[in-house]
Protein backbone atom coordinates (compact mmCIF):
# COMPACT_ATOMS: atom_id res chain seq x y z
CA UNK A 1 0.00 0.00 0.00
CA UNK A 2 3.16 2.34 0.97
CA UNK A 3 4.28 1.60 -2.22
CA UNK A 4 1.61 2.61 -4.52
CA UNK A 5 1.10 5.59 -2.56
CA UNK A 6 5.00 6.31 -3.18
CA UNK A 7 4.30 5.51 -7.34
CA UNK A 8 0.92 7.64 -7.54
CA UNK A 9 2.70 11.01 -5.70
CA UNK A 10 6.59 10.59 -7.86
CA UNK A 11 3.89 10.02 -10.96
CA UNK A 12 1.86 13.25 -10.04
CA UNK A 13 5.08 15.12 -9.51
CA UNK A 14 6.75 14.51 -12.63
CA UNK A 15 3.23 14.73 -14.28
CA UNK A 16 3.19 18.48 -12.85
CA UNK A 17 6.54 19.20 -13.89
CA UNK A 18 5.74 18.08 -17.24
CA UNK A 19 2.55 20.30 -16.80
CA UNK A 20 5.27 23.72 -15.87
CA UNK A 21 7.10 23.09 -18.99
CA UNK A 22 4.67 22.83 -21.20
CA UNK A 23 3.27 26.36 -19.74
CA UNK A 24 6.60 27.96 -20.19
CA UNK A 25 6.73 26.59 -23.69
CA UNK A 26 3.64 28.23 -24.56
CA UNK A 27 4.73 31.60 -22.58
CA UNK A 28 7.81 31.53 -24.93
CA UNK A 29 6.14 30.00 -28.15
CA UNK A 30 4.12 33.76 -27.66
CA UNK A 31 7.00 35.63 -26.88
CA UNK A 32 8.56 33.91 -29.84
CA UNK A 33 5.94 34.51 -32.67
CA UNK A 34 5.70 38.27 -31.81
CA UNK A 35 9.35 38.84 -32.73
CA UNK A 36 8.83 36.50 -35.58
CA UNK A 37 6.18 38.96 -36.56
CA UNK A 38 8.98 42.15 -35.61
CA UNK A 39 11.22 40.70 -37.53
CA UNK A 40 9.11 40.46 -40.63
CA UNK A 41 7.80 44.15 -40.06
CA UNK A 42 11.33 44.74 -40.01
CA UNK A 43 12.59 42.81 -43.13
CA UNK A 44 9.56 44.19 -45.21
CA UNK A 45 10.60 47.77 -44.51
CA UNK A 46 13.95 47.05 -45.46
CA UNK A 47 13.20 45.66 -48.59
CA UNK A 48 11.02 49.18 -49.33
CA UNK A 49 14.19 51.04 -47.87
CA UNK A 50 16.42 48.67 -50.48
CA UNK A 51 14.26 49.96 -53.28
CA UNK A 52 14.63 53.53 -52.45
CA UNK A 53 18.58 53.26 -51.85
CA UNK A 54 18.28 51.57 -55.68
CA UNK A 55 16.59 54.66 -57.09
CA UNK A 56 18.41 57.02 -55.45
CA UNK A 57 21.34 55.65 -56.65
CA UNK A 58 19.86 55.32 -60.50
CA UNK A 59 19.65 58.93 -60.30
CA UNK A 60 22.81 59.90 -58.85
CA UNK A 61 21.99 60.53 -54.95
CA UNK A 62 24.26 57.53 -53.26
CA UNK A 63 26.57 55.64 -54.31
CA UNK A 64 26.71 51.88 -54.65
CA UNK A 65 28.59 50.75 -51.54
CA UNK A 66 25.74 52.35 -49.68
CA UNK A 67 23.34 49.95 -51.61
CA UNK A 68 25.22 47.34 -50.86
CA UNK A 69 24.92 48.42 -47.46
CA UNK A 70 20.88 47.71 -47.55
CA UNK A 71 21.55 44.23 -49.75
CA UNK A 72 23.87 43.33 -46.64
CA UNK A 73 20.76 44.39 -44.20
CA UNK A 74 18.29 42.84 -46.14
CA UNK A 75 20.03 39.42 -45.84
CA UNK A 76 20.68 40.01 -42.63
CA UNK A 77 17.26 40.63 -41.77
CA UNK A 78 16.39 37.45 -43.74
CA UNK A 79 18.49 34.76 -41.56
CA UNK A 80 17.27 36.73 -38.15
CA UNK A 81 13.67 35.31 -39.57
CA UNK A 82 14.89 32.54 -40.36
CA UNK A 83 17.14 31.59 -37.43
CA UNK A 84 13.20 32.73 -35.85
CA UNK A 85 11.45 30.63 -37.70
CA UNK A 86 13.74 27.39 -37.04
CA UNK A 87 13.70 28.34 -33.77
CA UNK A 88 9.83 28.30 -33.41
CA UNK A 89 9.93 24.53 -35.29
CA UNK A 90 11.97 23.27 -32.69
CA UNK A 91 9.89 24.23 -29.60
CA UNK A 92 7.13 23.33 -31.18
CA UNK A 93 8.89 19.97 -31.86
CA UNK A 94 9.86 19.77 -28.35
CA UNK A 95 5.99 20.51 -27.39
CA UNK A 96 5.09 16.98 -29.07
CA UNK A 97 8.07 15.32 -27.32
CA UNK A 98 6.18 16.34 -23.64
CA UNK A 99 2.99 15.97 -24.61
CA UNK A 100 3.76 12.37 -25.92
CA UNK A 101 5.93 12.10 -22.08
CA UNK A 102 2.68 12.86 -20.66
CA UNK A 103 0.31 11.15 -22.21
CA UNK A 104 3.20 7.77 -21.32
CA UNK A 105 3.26 8.62 -17.78
CA UNK A 106 -0.18 7.77 -17.07
CA UNK A 107 0.08 4.21 -18.78
CA UNK A 108 3.19 3.70 -16.97
CA UNK A 109 1.61 4.72 -13.74
CA UNK A 110 -0.77 2.37 -14.42
CA UNK A 111 1.42 -0.41 -15.49
CA UNK A 112 3.32 0.61 -12.03
CA UNK A 113 -0.23 0.23 -9.58
CA UNK A 114 -0.37 -3.21 -12.06
CA UNK A 115 2.77 -4.50 -10.96
CA UNK A 116 2.30 -3.47 -7.41
CA UNK A 117 -1.05 -5.13 -6.82
CA UNK A 118 0.32 -8.26 -8.63
CA UNK A 119 3.23 -8.28 -6.25
CA UNK A 120 0.71 -7.36 -3.04
CA UNK A 121 -1.43 -10.65 -4.38
CA UNK A 122 1.25 -12.91 -4.12
CA UNK A 123 2.98 -11.83 -0.93
CA UNK A 124 -0.42 -11.90 0.19
CA UNK A 125 -0.28 -15.94 -1.01
CA UNK A 126 2.81 -16.73 0.10
CA UNK A 127 1.87 -15.50 3.92
CA UNK A 128 -0.76 -17.80 3.43
CA UNK A 129 0.87 -20.83 2.44
CA UNK A 130 3.87 -20.24 5.17
CA UNK A 131 1.07 -20.40 7.93
CA UNK A 132 -0.30 -23.18 6.69
CA UNK A 133 3.23 -25.17 6.69
CA UNK A 134 3.66 -23.94 10.44
CA UNK A 135 1.62 -26.02 12.02
CA UNK A 136 -0.68 -28.96 10.62
CA UNK A 137 -2.80 -30.97 12.93
CA UNK A 138 -3.29 -34.31 12.73
CA UNK A 139 -5.40 -36.66 13.85
CA UNK A 140 -3.89 -39.79 15.50
CA UNK A 141 -6.25 -43.12 15.09
CA UNK A 142 -5.15 -44.21 18.85
CA UNK A 143 -3.60 -41.99 21.51
CA UNK A 144 -0.04 -42.40 22.11
CA UNK A 145 3.24 -40.42 21.79
CA UNK A 146 4.91 -40.49 18.61
CA UNK A 147 8.51 -41.06 18.54
CA UNK A 148 9.57 -40.42 14.51
CA UNK A 149 7.89 -39.37 11.67
CA UNK A 150 8.33 -40.42 8.49
CA UNK A 151 8.25 -38.17 5.37
CA UNK A 152 7.97 -39.62 1.88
Amino acid sequence: MLNNAFVLHSMMIKKAEIVVRLKNQETEMLQLAQEIELAKRRYSLSQESLKKYETLQENGYVSPAQTQQKQEDLIDLGVRVSSLTRTRLQLQANRLNLEAELAALSNTLSTDLAQLQRAQAVLKQEVAENSNRKASLITAPQPGTITTITYQ
